[in-house]
């Protein structure tokens, strides 16, 4: 990320970020927790209001962000103070916007073995505007693979209060704790238009349909793209399909185009409920499939802005089996979906897990943006995708210059 020093015309200087990356800054004071020392006892982090046990900061359970985290601990009889209950909960009020679209994220893990560990995550302004749980089971005594769980709400009060608290109601005592880092509140990006593909094996909804995805867009079309009938031919044998002329998110015309080549297609609901994904069946139970040893599947997305700069999001569950890791590349970037349970069910979109994120994509002169994926003995699975029109650095530039200029006026007069 490249920072631009400029000087105002009331002679302030001021800093700009030029990169992949819009300019938007953490609304969260302290979401890294990196502004506190490792504590033992049930205390509040700095910026953070806490309420119920027990919360301590800790390096020694697992970060993503920094060297420090939030461990839930419910503690024991001998704890200071005493716990035996799963009741703390940290919050913390930001300004916001009535009418803006916020993200949150949240990073999560567990340490330890003892059942399932629970998270809660809330927004509040004039009412409950978000209120999500979510379950990972804890199974060993090292840290674990650090999930992303994204969020977005829209605010309709100038004052926000986020928190996220202890949900654990497994029973556990002093057997694990769930691991928290890295909150985060930004305004959502303003993405211009939008696509969303889901690739179809007949057996689920094919065509057309409205649903919503991980990726904070209005427009909910998603375009069914069918691959064959299930399984068919069977593997290792493999194909290309393509598509031509997708509907956007809202449901216009576009000259966009997708093909993925080297796949089979695979759903899972034949194999019974156990296999069938909890949410969002549609799009997480069939899927283009590498069968393990096939080499490489690859997707060209077509039609596009030429030279535009784009964000994708690249889904890929094997519906409830989590047992197809699967690595996307586009250029020199890999991202992997571990696609583990977590939980029994997965019931929310989580990055790194069930879906990867790209972010200032640029296509070529052509206007084309292409990738790889491939996976490990389970085969890869890509379900779908969407891809969105990103702001260019060169309008946040000019927002920020915008936005100083402004500033000076007002010293002056």
């Amino acid at each position: 990320m490249r920072r631009i020093g400029l000087i105002t015309a009331a002679g302030g200087f001021v800093f700009l970020h030029c990169g992949v990356e819009p300019l938007r800054a953490n609304l969260i004071l302290n979401g890294s927790f990196e502004l506190d020392a490792p504590t033992a006892g049930n205390v509040a982090p700095a910026n953070w209001t806490l309420s119920g046990h027990r919360v301590i900061v800790s390096g020694g359970e697992g970060f993503s962000d920094g060297a420090l985290a939030a461990v839930f601990d419910n503690g024991t009889s001998g704890s200071t103070p005493p716990s035996g209950t799963h009741s703390a909960e940290l919050s913390q009020s930001f300004a916001s916007t009535p009418g803006q679209t916020y993200t949150i994220n949240v990073d999560y893990t567990t340490f330890g073995n003892g059942g399932a560990q629970g998270l809660g995550v809330k927004a509040i302004g004039s009412g409950v505007l978000l209120d999500q749980t979510f379950t990972r089971t804890a199974t060993g005594a090292t840290q674990g693979f650090i999930n992303r769980y994204a969020y977005t709400f829209v605010a309709n009060s100038a004052s926000t209060t986020i928190s996220v608290r202890d949900a654990t109601t497994s029973g556990e005592i002093a057997a694990a704790d769930g691991v928290a880092d890295h909150v985060e509140v930004n305004t959502a990006p303003k993405y211009g238009r939008a696509w969303n593909v889901d690739f179809d094996s007949g057996v689920t909804t094919t065509g057309t349909y409205i649903a919503s995805g991980a990726a904070p867009i209005d427009g909910k079309t998603w375009n069914g793209v069918f691959l064959g009938n299930r399984n068919t031919p069977a593997p290792p044998n493999t194909h290309a399909v393509t598509q031509n002329n997708l509907l956007d998110s809202i449901g216009a015309a576009s000259n966009v185009s997708i093909t993925v080549s080297n796949i089979n297609q695979y759903d899972t609901e034949p194999d019974g409920v156990s296999k069938v994904s909890h949410f969002a069946t549609a799009l997480m139970d069939d899927f283009a499939y590498v069968p393990g040893g096939s080499g490489d599947g690859s997707f060209v997305i077509s039609g596009l802005n030429k030279n535009g700069r784009y964000d994708l999001y690249l889904y890929a569950m094997n519906g409830a089996y989590s047992n197809a890791i699967t690595s996307f590349t586009i250029g020199s970037q890999t991202l992997t979906a571990m696609n583990d349970s977590l939980a029994n069910p997965l019931l929310n979109f989580v990055q790194n897990n069930n879906y990867v994120f790209f972010s200032g994509l640029l296509a070529d002169s052509s206007g084309v943006i292409s990738g790889t994926f491939n996976g490990g003995g389970g085969g890869a699975t890509l379900n779908g995708f969407q891809i969105m029109e990103a702001p260019e650095p060169s309008s946040v530039l000019l927002t920020a210059l915008g936005a100083a200029g402004m500033a000076a006026r007002r010293r002056r007069q």
